[in-house]
Parts: structure tokens; C-alpha cells; sequence
């Protein structure tokens, strides 16, 4: 699974309840810039999960696909 998201910018903040179980490839234009990024555990969606950041001011299109997910929890 996989979501693109257009954007203007340095970089992306993912927001909503996260159990930390799932890591996450960031692909910018096109090229892997991060690979298995964990996501950040919280208890409430106005809490940054995940951050894509330090990219050149631009546009870009950032891409995060699923690596992998814990089913186990743990």
C-alpha cells in the first residue's frame, strides 16, 4: 500500500494515532530518500507519527509505502 501526496515545501508531518508498529518508505520525486522509518507511538491524532524532512524548498512528491507492520504488536 502506498500514498503520494504533492507538496510545496522542506519536507512532510503525518499526523493521527500510531501504534509504532509500522515502518514506512518515504520516496521523494521518484527516488528512495528513507527507508523502514519507524513511526513515532501516540495516543492522539494531533500528534506527529512520522516526519519527512530536509529536502531542498520545492515541489515534491512524496510518496510513503508500507515496508512492513507488526500484526503481533510487539
Amino acid at each position: 500500500a502506498s500514498l503520494s501526496i504533492p507538496s510545496i515545501g522542506t519536507g512532510l508531518d503525518v499526523f493521527g494515532p500510531s501504534d509504532g508498529t509500522v515502518r514506512v518508505n518515504a520516496i521523494v520525486d521518484g527516488i528512495l530518500f528513507a527507508e523502514n522509518m519507524p513511526t513515532m507511538p501516540n495516543e492522539g491524532s494531533l500528534r506527529t507519527q512520522l516526519r519527512v524532512e530536509g529536502l531542498p524548498r520545492g515541489r515534491h512528491t512524496i510518496t510513503l509505502q508500507l515496508a512492513s507492520h507488526d500484526l503481533e504488536g510487539g
